[in-house]
């Protein structure tokens, strides 16, 4: 009866376990069939696009700062990778403006350049757009999946330390999944 009850509590707690993998899964697969019965990715991107340049900005510019202690070197290092800047967008220009006059014409130089590239793309536009969306969820996605095996495989020492391991596995993957969203975002806006 003792080791049915030792056995037991161990099924019961890689259920458990297993079960914050599968909420994860749920979402990701919801997901991916958003993406694929959805008839424009275009919304999406925009608003993807927008976030990461507003962050950005907020990274190097502030409003309580003067914009001569802007870095807008650093920020304009960083806007190349999500988006080809325009030649009329310079440091100098950048200094020029007020802060949400900097983030307005910032956000409208993204969705230009995302515009640009729908009209390059033309009637390929929507499948290249799914493809580089799933494609960057799955990156992440099987990333994540071996990432949370790492930390299943070490969580165990959080009792030595009187934490619930079940606990910290919940918050330490939540904090996980997060992080992979933002990386999921991020890789997508800079492949279109």
């Amino acid at each position: 009866m003792k080791v049915e009850k030792y056995h037991f509590s161990i099924r019961k707690q890689v259920l458990e376990y297993d079960d914050v993998v599968n909420r994860q899964r749920e979402i990701i697969y919801g997901q991916r069939r958003d993406i694929l019965e959805t008839e424009s990715l275009r919304e999406q991107y925009l608003r993807l696009v927008e976030s990461a340049v507003v962050a950005i900005v907020e990274e190097h510019a502030s409003t309580e700062e003067a914009s001569d202690d802007w870095d807008l070197g650093g920020l304009f290092r960083q806007l190349v990778t999500v988006f080809p800047v325009p030649e009329t967008i310079t440091a100098e220009t950048m200094q020029e403006v007020t802060y949400e006059e900097l983030k307005e014409r910032l956000v409208t130089a993204g969705r230009e350049a995302y515009e640009m590239k729908v009209v390059s793309l033309g009637e390929h536009a929507h499948q290249v757009e799914q493809y580089i969306m799933l494609r960057a969820l799955d990156n992440h996605w099987q990333r994540h999946l071996t990432d949370l095996d790492i930390l299943r495989e070490g969580i165990g020492l959080m009792a030595i330390a009187q934490r619930d391991p079940l606990v910290e596995y919940k918050r330490s993957a939540f904090g996980m999944f997060g992080d992979m969203q933002d990386r999921i975002d991020a890789q997508a806006v800079s492949a279109i």
